[in-house]
């Protein structure tokens, strides 16, 4: 019988009672994953087949610890029997986790594959899939039981967030920055991706490695970084941008590519994290070329860097459809064409062979008051016919889609960074609170003061 059916008393008292039980069996059905390591020995990763990627698998426990040090060594092993290595390091997100035959594994393996396969990449590419504790709830398995513990995976959104806390340390810190340093010591080249979850570590890591390399007037230890639909506060951003004010380089250090229709960190973050922190926010005093307004600081905390307006900087602009045959390897071919004006993007929904001629340009005005620019830190808005939603299309590899992977070849080739080296990070006077230099047109920078 339907609940509209019932009397109204009954409904008030059933229908609660209904949702604690599902809640109930949704925690009992997702039993908690083993807190473990996949790969304790070497031989326990399979050697990769004929004609694909290496790839290296190094796993963190949930206090940022290594479960074996020595996969650091078999990743650096790895790394120095190629030649001038394209070394791709990536750290998955929430409900993810390095157990073999995870969904981000097989898509980062078959992105590695597809980069591998170019003609003048064939035997450089190499990867290393960074491993932690995101799915802590088992949802593998039928229709049932995927349905039973959804309740229980998106509570551990707060557990998982505090993972992410422990793992950007000194480990993680150390591991991103031998691996980049055993390539660079080939004459090779080194991109890292981060995802979601992982996106926030990379993002907290590398945030003091530019700062410590800024004062050292060293370059970044990665010559271009990926952060997809990072689920990370826009505040980290915004202090981020304003640290690299001073950003000489036409090579930016990191990249951040956001989906517009994504309601994990589009919906459901700023519902996460509207609960008290027991931290108190203030108003930020801007003074604007059209007039001083004030902020509340809690707007970037309770926002994510993809989904405030105020951080994007550029856009990707689609132009004219081209026919290429339905086998081409679009990935490969991006990262090897010869001119960096443009690159092509096999976009969702089209038919086999057809691709967009694409380019990434600067963003000129959104919605919001305000928008603070960067030569360092890029923000770009996705549309759905490039990534839908926070994780992609599963029968699509998700974040690693045909598009998304033609998409990063092409920024890859655009901005030169495998062909040169990584950018140096000038120093900014931390006292400094404008940007140097002309004033930029208003339409889509500012200067910040902080008063």
């Amino acid at each position: 019988m339907s609940a509209s059916f019932l009397p109204r008393w009954c409904r008030l008292i059933c229908l609660p009672q209904c949702a604690l039980l599902l809640l109930s069996l949704g925690f009992l059905s997702g039993c908690a994953t083993g807190h473990k390591s996949y790969y304790s020995t070497e031989s326990s990763q399979k050697p990769p087949a004929e004609g694909a990627a290496p790839l290296a698998v190094i796993e963190f426990d949930e206090r940022g610890d290594f479960w074996d040090p020595t996969q650091v060594t078999r990743a650096d092993k790895m790394i120095k029997a190629k030649s001038a290595p394209i070394l791709v390091t990536y750290v998955h997100g929430w409900r993810h986790d390095a157990r073999p035959g995870d969904g981000d594994m097989l898509a980062f393996q078959n992105f590695l594959n597809q980069i591998n396969q170019g003609p003048g990449l064939r035997g450089k590419v190499c990867g290393v899939f960074v491993g932690w504790r995101g799915a802590s709830v088992q949802e593998e398995g039928g229709i049932a039981r995927r349905v039973l513990s959804l309740p229980a995976a998106l509570l551990s959104f707060w557990g998982r967030k505090k993972i992410t806390d422990q793992m950007a340390g000194v480990p993680f810190t150390n591991t991103l920055w031998r691996l980049a340093a055993t390539s660079k010591g080939k004459d090779g080249h080194s991109i890292l991706i981060g995802h979601s979850f992982g996106g926030r570590i990379v993002e907290h890591t590398l945030g003091p490695t530019a700062i410590a390399q800024m004062n050292n007037g060293q370059p970044m230890p990665y010559n271009l970084t990926f952060l997809i639909n990072p689920a990370t506060e826009s505040l980290y951003a915004r202090q981020l941008k304003l640290a690299l004010r001073n950003w000489k380089s036409s090579k930016p250090a990191i990249v951040a590519l956001a989906a517009r229709d994504d309601t994990a960190t589009g919906t459901a973050w700023p519902l996460a994290l509207l609960r008290r922190s027991g931290i108190r926010d203030r108003d930020y005093a801007l003074k604007l070329p059209h007039g001083d307004i004030t902020e509340s600081q809690k707007t970037y905390v309770t926002s994510t860097v993809g989904n405030d307006q105020r951080q994007w900087t550029h856009k990707i602009h689609i132009g004219d459809a081209d026919q290429v045959p339905a086998e081409a390897n679009v990935t490969a071919l991006n990262l090897e064409r010869q001119t960096a004006e443009y690159f092509h993007v096999r976009l969702r929904g089209e038919k086999d062979g057809v691709v967009a001629r694409c380019h990434v340009e600067e963003l000129r005005g959104t919605d919001a008051k305000h928008q603070i620019d960067s030569k360092a830190y890029w923000v770009i808005p996705l549309e759905k016919t490039i990534l839908s939603g926070h994780g992609g299309v599963a029968k699509e590899n998700g974040i690693f889609s045909e598009s998304m992977s033609d998409l990063m070849a092409g920024i890859i080739r655009q901005v030169r960074a495998v062909s040169g080296d990584a950018p140096i990070v000038p120093v900014s006077n931390p006292g400094q609170t404008e940007h140097s230099g002309s004033p930029p047109p208003p339409k889509f920078s500012i200067n910040l003061l902080l008063r």
